[in-house]
C-alpha cells in the first residue's frame, strides 16, 4: 500500500512537468498496456494506463538481429539531441561492428551510428556497460553489468561511479550499500531535482523501501530516502525494466546545446522551459547559420570560434561595419583585420585595418566623437538581449 500511495504522488509530479518523459526499454519481450514491445525497443510512457508507445524500433536499428532479438541494456541523450546506448551482446548497427561493452552514438535525424565510448576505455578493462546517464559537467554515470576491478578499484556491478572521460578517472557516486541486498543497477537517470532513477535486475530493497524489479525507484544521494517514481502495477508482467531515459526539451534539460556559454532559460534564444530550440531563428548571432558567408556561426564565448561580429547570442547581425569586409568610409581601410575574416587571406581586396574599429562588433567605421562608442555596446546589448527575454 505503500509503495502504490508514493507511486500515485510521483505520478502525479510526472504529471505536472510535461518537460520530461520517460523512454524505457525491457530486459525481455514485454506486453505494455497491451501493446507487445521487444527487447530492443524503446517506448515512450508516463503514470497514464494505455500512453505507451513505441519511440525507437528495434527491429529497424537492429535488422541483422531481428531473429534473435538484440537487447538495449543503456541509454542516454546527448546535448545534440542524439542518444547514447549500449547493447548485451556484440552485434551490428548500419556496418558499424558493437562489442556489448561498447557505447554507440546515434543520430535520429540520419540513422547514423559512432562509436561515443569504446569498450576498453574505462579504465583500459573491457568493461561491460549495463546502465549509463550523461551528467551536465561532461562526465558519464556509469553501472556494470558484474563487478569489476578498474585502476585497481573493485567496483561492484550495484555501484554507480562517475566517470571522467577527459581524465580517465572515477569515483563513486551511489555505492552497492544503499541497497539492503545485493543487487545489480540496471537503468539510471539523474532527475531535474538531483534526485536519481534507478532499476535493478531483481527485486530488491533501498534502505529499507521494497522494490520491484519491473518499477522505477527514485532515490536522494543527500538523505538516503528512497521512493517509487514510476510503477507499472498490472501494465506489464515480469520483465525488468533495462534500460530508462528521460526525454526533455531542450530548454529544460541542464547542457548548453548550442554552445554560447548560456543554459535553458539563462539562453536568449529560450521562450521558456518547454522551448525546444536555444537558438532564435529571428537573430542572426543566434540562428545557427552562417548569415555573412565567413565560415563562422553565430555568438560563441571560445575564443577563435564563432563569429567576430557577435558580441553576444542576441546581436542582431553577423556583419556590422567593422567585420563586413567593406571599406565604408572609403578611406582605404577595412574592418578590424582588413577583411581578412571575410575576404579570406589572398583576396586582392584586402586592405589595412581601420583603426576606428577597435573590435570586430562595432557597428560603425566612424571614430568616435565623444568616446563613447564600441563601450556602449558592453551596456546595451546585454539590456536588449534582457528585454527580449522578458517580453517573451
Amino acid at each position: 500500500m505503500r509503495n502504490q500511495v508514493l507511486a500515485l504522488l510521483t505520478g502525479l509530479c510526472l504529471l505536472s512537468s510535461p518537460a520530461m518523459a520517460v523512454l524505457i526499454s525491457t530486459g525481455e519481450d514485454e506486453v505494455i498496456d497491451g501493446i507487445p514491445f521487444r527487447d530492443d525497443d524503446v517506448l515512450s510512457l508516463d503514470p497514464s494506463p494505455g500512453s505507451a508507445e513505441l519511440w525507437l524500433d528495434g527491429a529497424a536499428l537492429f535488422p541483422d538481429d531481428a531473429i534473435l532479438n538484440q537487447n538495449l541494456d543503456a541509454l542516454t541523450f546527448l546535448p545534440n539531441g542524439n542518444i547514447v546506448f549500449s547493447t548485451a551482446s556484440s552485434t551490428v548497427i548500419g556496418g558499424l561492428a558493437v562489442r556489448d561493452g561498447d557505447l554507440v552514438e546515434l543520430d535520429l535525424e540520419t540513422g547514423v551510428a559512432t562509436i561515443f565510448l569504446l569498450e576498453g576505455s574505462v579504465g583500459g578493462e573491457p568493461v561491460d556497460v549495463d546502465a549509463v546517464h550523461l551528467k551536465a559537467d561532461g562526465h558519464l554515470l556509469l553501472s556494470f553489468q558484474k563487478d569489476e576491478v578498474i585502476l585497481g578499484v573493485p567496483v561492484w556491478d550495484g555501484d554507480v561511479i562517475d566517470y571522467d572521460m577527459e581524465t580517465g578517472t572515477f569515483s563513486i557516486f551511489l555505492p552497492q550499500e544503499i541497497f539492503d541486498i545485493d543487487s545489480d543497477v540496471n537503468g539510471l537517470a539523474l532527475l531535474p531535482n538531483g534526485n536519481v532513477a534507478i532499476t535493478t535486475t531483481e527485486d530488491t530493497s533501498i534502505d529499507g523501501f521494497f522494490v520491484e524489479k519491473s518499477e522505477i525507484a527514485e532515490y536522494d544521494p543527500e538523505t538516503g530516502v528512497a521512493g517509487i517514481f514510476l510503477t507499472f502495477e498490472q501494465r506489464v508482467g515480469g520483465a525488468d525494466v533495462d534500460a530508462i531515459a528521460f526525454q526533455r526539451p531542450v530548454c529544460d534539460d541542464g547542457f548548453d546545446n548550442d554552445g554560447d556559454g548560456f543554459v535553458d532559460t539563462d539562453d536568449s534564444g529560450c521562450s521558456g522551459q518547454e522551448d525546444d530550440s536555444e537558438r532564435d531563428a529571428s537573430v542572426a548571432c543566434d540562428d545557427g547559420l552562417d548569415n555573412d558567408g565567413d565560415g563562422r556561426v553565430d555568438y560563441s564565448p571560445e575564443i577563435g570560434v564563432g563569429d567576430p561580429g557577435c558580441v553576444l547570442p542576441a546581436a542582431p547581425s553577423e556583419s556590422p561595419e567593422c567585420q563586413d569586409g567593406i571599406d565604408n568610409q572609403g578611406d582605404g581601410t577595412i574592418d578590424y583585420d582588413g577583411g581578412l575574416s571575410v575576404l579570406g587571406e589572398g583576396s586582392p581586396d584586402l586592405r589595412k585595418p581601420d583603426p576606428a574599429c577597435t573590435l570586430p562588433w562595432r557597428e560603425s567605421e566612424m571614430a568616435d566623437a565623444c568616446g563613447l562608442g564600441f563601450e556602449l555596446t558592453f551596456v546595451l546589448l546585454p539590456l536588449l538581449w534582457r528585454r527580449r527575454a522578458v517580453a517573451r
